[in-house]
């Protein structure tokens, strides 16, 4: 059976449409809404299906208009250091427990929690909501190095802003705490898109050892 190239645009919209709403980020989710709607809307008219058309086109100027309401919003960052005995942490740690996992896949709730004066543990706001955690691991030898610990962004907020937030506007705050790099072992490919999306360089590593990466403040 041959499908005919009206029929692959049809397809294709129902993908696109389908694919975004499984994003979690709002953002993403309205972007690829906007793009499956405008194409849903070209394949109406084409087939002159004029209702499926006329709804499509309405659809995708909801998702403009709601997605240029979100980019113009002022987005309020906050860092919070986090105290050594919070029980906020181990519950955010168990809720987010999985999602943790597929990109900290060696990461233990041990590791970040309990006093220890090596450790460096802060929350990230957005608009008063949790949007994620940093832990790092001062080293004895380099107190002016600190070892990634955990960072990690819940799925709604990540977007990068979160990130940019952390690792950019606030390079002040790692200065004072003394710490001058950071480095992050990257155990998923994922992760490692990420450090150097970033801004994160990649150091040489053990033959067959996950890839690192240095960030410098």
């Amino acid at each position: 059976m041959q499908i005919s190239w009206l029929e692959l645009v049809g397809y294709a919209a129902s993908v696109i449409t389908a694919v975004s709403l499984m994003m979690a980020s709002h953002v993403r989710l309205r972007l690829l809404n906007l793009v499956g709607s405008a194409v849903f809307a070209v394949y109406g008219f084409l087939i002159q299906a004029y209702p499926v058309a006329v709804l499509n086109v309405f659809i995708a100027a909801v998702d403009l208009y709601f997605l240029l309401r979100i980019l113009r919003s002022k987005t309020l960052f906050t860092l919070l250091p986090m105290p050594e005995r919070d029980v906020y942490f181990g519950h955010f740690l168990d809720f987010h427990r999985k999602d943790i996992a597929g990109f900290f896949p060696e990461f233990r709730a041990s590791d970040a929690s309990g006093p220890d004066a090596g450790l460096l543990s802060v929350y990230i706001l957005r608009n008063a909501v949790t949007a994620g955690v940093f832990v790092a691991r001062r080293g004895p030898s380099d107190p002016g190095s600190a070892d990634v610990v955990l960072d990690y962004v819940t799925a709604e907020f990540r977007d990068y802003r979160t990130a940019e937030f952390l690792f950019q506007a606030q390079a002040g705050f790692f200065r004072a705490q003394g710490v001058k790099r950071l480095v992050a072992t990257a155990g998923v490919k994922s992760h490692a898109k990420y450090l150097r999306r970033v801004g994160f360089t990649e150091m040489p590593s053990a033959e067959g050892g996950p890839p690192r990466f240095e960030l410098a403040f």
